[in-house]
């Protein structure tokens, strides 16, 4: 035989009333942790030359150079026994086309030329992006000792105007 239990409302309504506190809708963020759930990690690489890794890939910035005002980043991802270079720059204050390379060196202290890359053509807002695939191993490229450096505009190159140290991998 089930016996049940009656308790007094007074008793139910202040049982009721603490627990209610709990139960408060939780913030986006605090959902997503109970679900185990985890925000994307965040692949813009950090401001000032800094560099970062995300999976095989790593990212630097470019830092302006000659007081050029252009700025942007690279990616560069093994490739098979080659590297891929993706630049992006911003801030090239004429439509044009950048010339770009692999140097020896540091942006502080360039070195010799190893490699050069696509050029990147600028549209009008002062943008633009190329790939470009070496035949360098990314062992070779990412040993600490490189830098990719772009030149002024329609240079044959000209002026260096902006400069990435590729990390050490």
């Amino acid at each position: 035989m089930h016996r049940t239990r009656s308790f007094p409302l007074g008793v139910l309504l202040a049982a009721l009333t603490l627990t209610l506190p709990a139960c408060e809708a939780q913030p986006e963020e605090d959902a997503a942790d109970m679900a185990g759930e985890m925000p994307e990690p965040a692949t813009t690489p950090p401001a000032g030359g800094d560099t970062g890794a995300v999976g095989d890939e790593m990212m630097a910035s470019f830092q302006s150079l000659n007081q050029s005002g252009i700025t942007g980043e690279i990616r560069i991802e093994p490739a098979d026994n080659q590297t891929r270079i993706i630049a992006r720059v911003m801030g090239v204050p004429t439509q044009g086309t950048l010339q770009g390379h692999i140097h020896t060196g540091t942006c502080d202290a360039p070195g010799s030329r190893v490699t050069p890359l696509e050029a990147i053509t600028t549209a009008a807002n002062g943008s633009g992006e190329s790939t470009s695939v070496v035949d360098l191993p990314i062992a070779t490229v990412a040993n600490g000792e490189h830098i990719v450096m772009f030149h002024e505009v329609d240079g044959a190159p000209g002026q260096p105007v902006a400069c990435a140290a590729i990390p050490q991998r």
